[in-house]
């Protein structure tokens, strides 16, 4: 009788289980991060915890791999590895950001944010850009940022020599002063009329801003217009007191002439009246 034979069969089996990344702060785009050799891929959205970011991530490595320097570079590019108990960060430097792939820093467009504010054209470079501002601005840069600032034309003296300069966005305007006005230096300034030879005759110049007025002497009163001085006519208006004579008006003043013998004033004042009417004209031609 034959003896029986036992014949052991080896089976091996492998169980593959899934490692799955965690991303901190996480990616906007809610989007894995290609896995690292021997890791596997997550099966299911589930699997994933995301935190909002858009210049820093965080990903898990297998135990004992120094993910930040298991290449010949930086497995960040422009940006800071930084290694983490269950994975690594990456940092973006300033003008990076994560690559869509999560997979590294790459530019960031910031003329996409319109940084120049339609005050310039926005020209992109790698990690940077630099606006070219359009005539009436200025470029300006404050840390890692640029900006088109406006121009202040009118602090130029000369920018309005004979008028008065107005600022705007870009660009300024110069118009004119009004009466009683000059330019200087981009501005108005008031015109002292009092300085001008033979203002004021007869009286006394009072400058004023944009303007001035008359005070007359007397015998003098004021024009219409405040700028001038003119006689006033005593005779005619009555100021004057003739009771026994002709008033006759002079130049600020007026004199009293007595009638001729045989003559008398009469009631308005303005001749001699006798056996024959004699006038004030015909007293001064006389």
């Amino acid at each position: 009788m034959r003896s029986p034979q036992i014949i052991f069969i080896s089976v091996q089996i492998t169980t593959s289980i899934p490692h799955l990344p965690a991303w901190v702060p996480g990616d906007a785009t809610r989007r894995p991060a290609p896995s690292l050799p021997e890791q596997g891929i997550p099966e299911s959205p589930e699997e994933e915890k995301v935190i909002p970011s858009s210049n820093v991530l965080v990903t898990q490595s297998p135990p004992g791999l120094d993910p930040c320097f298991a290449g010949a570079s930086n497995i960040c590019g422009p940006g800071t590895c930084v290694n983490l108990p269950d994975g690594y960060r990456c940092i973006c430097n300033p003008g990076y950001r994560l690559h869509p792939s999560q997979d590294y820093c790459t530019d960031d467009n910031e003329c996409l944010r319109n940084p120049c504010a339609g005050r310039g054209r926005c020209v992109n470079s790698v990690g940077s850009y630099s606006c070219l501002c359009y005539p009436g601005y200025s470029r300006v840069t404050l840390g890692d940022t640029q900006e088109c600032q406006d121009i202040d034309e009118c602090r130029h003296p000369g920018t309005c020599p004979d008028g008065r300069c107005v600022n705007s966005p870009g660009s300024y305007t110069c118009l004119p002063c009004e009466e009683g006005y000059i330019g200087q230096s981009g501005s108005c300034v008031d015109v002292n009329e009092c300085l001008t030879p033979g203002i004021c005759a007869h009286g006394s110049c009072i400058n004023m801003e944009g303007s001035f007025r008359c005070s007359c002497d007397p015998g003098y009163e004021v024009t219409q217009d405040k700028k001038d001085c003119r006689d006033v006519d005593e005779c005619v208006s009555r100021r004057a007191s003739c009771p026994t004579g002709l008033c006759l008006n002079t130049e600020g003043s007026f004199t009293c002439e007595a009638c001729q013998s045989g003559y008398w004033v009469n009631e308005d004042g303005t001749a001699c009246e006798g056996n024959t009417r004699q006038t004030v004209t015909e007293r001064t031609e006389m």
